[in-house]
């Protein structure tokens, strides 16, 4: 596993705080030729100043990385109206959607380009409390699938465009997306926000079940070595021809979650249940 400013590129590294530990890290650990930038991906104004010093840097842009995401993990009627859903497509799909679009230009430009949507096997299996997350990780398999069909269209018309879309599809590792306290916490606010007579449906022992359910079933996916991740986004980088989609799970979980996705819907539905 390498980074990819020890394989020779720039990077732009564009984080929401980067004035956080995690994002001094970096540019304390790198060289030059990597810029730490700062962008919230919901904002356009933001993604367009990017976009701005990626054109002064006058490279050939090769890759663009989509990676922002959150999620929440919680039955599907809690919060105010459709506010949870929409923050997590607000980031996971229209953010990406954004970036997509206001780099595209630049990528066409580069013979070989590809754009890389990191989405999740959440995408693939509908889980109990995770309609958020599901339905936005679906969605940017989605995107992406369309985006990849549309550009091999043109491809026909315009041969010298080349961009290839590869999707990573990660199941749940050690990283702050997954945290179980921090999910547990989402998870109240959610609570919190809900109407009185929505509330009314659920019980505190359901609550204090759904806490304990989520963090053991967390735990039994959880892998550690999130450089399985970043080996996948290195390939579908730097590989003459990557792959569509890169699997980041082990063999138990191929069979449990990749292979469950193809089973007729009452059997999927049993089968979920078992495992809840």
């Amino acid at each position: 596993m390498k980074c990819f400013v020890c394989l020779g590129f720039t990077v732009f590294a564009a984080v929401l705080f980067p004035e956080g530990e995690g994002a001094k890290t970096l540019a304390r650990n790198c060289s030059n030729r990597l810029k730490v930038v700062r962008m919230d991906v919901t904002k356009e104004a933001e993604v367009q100043e990017v976009v701005k010093q990626v054109e002064a840097a006058k490279l050939p842009l090769w890759a663009v990385v989509n990676n922002a995401g959150i999620g929440l993990g919680a039955p599907f009627d809690w919060g105010h109206d459709v506010d949870e859903y929409r923050k997590v497509f607000e980031v996971n799909v229209f953010g990406l959607v954004r970036v997509t679009k206001q780099l595209m230009p630049l990528l066409r430009k580069t013979k070989g380009s590809r754009v890389v949507n990191v989405a999740s096997v959440a995408g693939r299996v509908a889980a109990p409390t995770m309609a958020h997350y599901c339905m936005a990780k679906h969605s940017v398999r989605v995107f992406s699938d369309v985006l990849r069909r549309e550009l091999n269209h043109r491809k026909t018309e315009i041969p010298s465009e080349n961009v290839s879309v590869v999707v990573i599809e990660p199941i749940f590792y050690k990283t702050p997306i997954a945290n179980v306290e921090t999910i547990a916490r989402q998870r109240a606010n959610a609570f919190e926000r809900t109407e009185e007579h929505i509330k009314a449906a659920y019980s505190e022992e359901f609550r204090r079940n759904l806490d304990t359910s989520a963090a053991d079933r967390i735990g039994k996916l959880m892998r550690d070595n999130v450089g399985e991740v970043v080996d996948a986004l290195e390939a579908a980088v730097t590989l003459v021809s990557p792959k569509l989609y890169y699997r980041c799970c082990g063999y138990g979980h191929v069979l449990t979650t990749f292979a469950a996705s193809h089973l007729p819907e009452a059997l999927l539905d049993w089968f979920i249940a078992r495992r809840s």
